[in-house]
């Protein structure tokens, strides 16, 4: 008599910690840490197409900006620049880690000062390129 209803909730226990596991993961993976990099004109590159901007920061890792894709806003210098990462303190807080694939755990923004105080932060996502042609 008390056994049916039992079965019935444990059932539907189930079926919750699922749906809440699943929800939490997926929650996990859309909340990667912002990496910011400023844009050095002595030491990194730009290419521009239509509709595309690839980014090569300190002559190593590129980045695409794709205009339908990605975000583009401006904003001021002085409240992001405490978050920038430079190339090298990003590869050493990843010292450890299996190559390429920390990459994954990070969204990707690039800040081009236009002004004294104000400039353009690029959302851009990692390419890997061989012999400056892209590989996807």
């Amino acid at each position: 008599m008390y056994l049916i209803p039992l079965i019935q909730i444990v059932n539907n226990m189930k079926n919750l910690i699922f749906i809440l596991l699943v929800s939490s993961m997926s929650l996990c993976a859309q909340k990667n840490e912002k990496i910011i990099f400023q844009f050095e004109k002595q030491k990194d590159w730009l290419g521009e197409s239509n509709d595309e901007t690839i980014f090569k920061i300190n002559n190593v890792h590129s980045f695409r900006f794709i205009k339908n894709k990605h975000e583009k806003i401006d904003v001021k210098y002085d409240s992001i620049r405490d978050n920038f990462t430079s190339y090298d303190s990003f590869l050493q807080k990843n010292k450890g880690k299996k190559y390429p694939e920390y990459f994954n755990e990070y969204s990707f923004y690039i800040f081009i000062k236009e002004k004294e105080n104000y400039g353009c932060l690029i959302e851009v996502e990692k390419i890997w390129t061989v012999e400056d042609k892209i590989v996807d």
